[in-house]
């Protein structure tokens, strides 16, 4: 079972690594400029999340376009196997991309400062005119707290366990309507964890979620929501036919 889980990881990275090779460049390039305009670690985080909500929708439009499902079966592949291949693909990639992204938003804030802009490059540039419309007193959003960066993830967490279900029932032609709609509530939720300053009344209330209690309480929600998407996952997939 284990092999045969293995090997179909594998398979998931190959099927996926013409994307990689094509987004990953683009999306590091875009993870520095952001950290480097805003002055916040944020701004590169929610980008690498949001691409690991992207990358599986790529995997489940280049299997409906090749017939892999088709392959799969021929196999002798067990539809739990590709639902759990696909589901543990989704989790290493939140944990590579969360950490590439962290790494890459972490240099761009010290390469800004070194340069002379503490606050970002386009915070400082528009100081003058933040001034004039009163709004000098905001200074960026530099590093946040580890509430605010753990609500992200489980946010992120949340939509992709929403998301999976969906694709294995009603398939990828039909899916990618719907996934336009968790796309726009992902943009939505970006910009709502960008406009969180330091020191307002929300990053104060944020912080109220740093007790041990709650945070493990969040956890195990999403714990129980993950399996809950792949027990239906699972059972959507075995119900078609190949």
């Amino acid at each position: 079972m284990l092999t045969k889980l293995k090997n179909f990881l594998q398979l998931e990275i190959m099927t996926i690594k013409q994307y990689f090779t094509i987004i990953l460049p683009i999306v590091s390039i875009m993870a520095m400029f952001s950290a480097m305009t805003m002055g916040s670690i944020l701004s590169p985080i929610s980008i690498g999340m949001l691409l690991c909500t992207i990358i599986p929708v790529f995997t489940f439009e280049i299997v409906a376009k090749n017939n892999l499902d088709t392959l799969y079966a021929t196999l002798s592949v067990k539809r739990e196997t590709v639902v759990q291949g696909r589901y543990i693909f989704t989790l290493l990639l939140n944990v590579c991309l969360i950490l590439f992204s962290f790494v890459l938003g972490y240099a761009g804030l010290r390469i800004v400062k070194a340069i002379g802009y503490p606050s970002g490059i386009f915070l400082d540039l528009t100081a003058p005119v933040r001034e004039e419309l009163g709004l000098s007193a905001f200074e960026g959003f530099g590093m946040p707290t580890f509430e605010v960066v753990f609500l992200l993830f489980a946010l992120f967490i949340l939509l992709q366990a929403i998301q999976m279900p969906i694709y294995f029932k009603i398939g990828y032609e039909k899916a990618q309507f719907i996934s336009m709609f968790v796309f726009f509530i992902l943009f939505v939720c970006y910009i709502i964890f960008l406009a969180i300053p330091n020191g307002s009344v929300w990053s104060d209330s944020v912080t109220l979620y740093g007790s041990g209690l709650i945070v493990s309480a969040i956890i195990g929600a999403l714990i129980a929501i993950v399996l809950a998407s792949y027990r239906l996952s699972v059972k959507f997939y075995k119900k078609h036919e190949f």
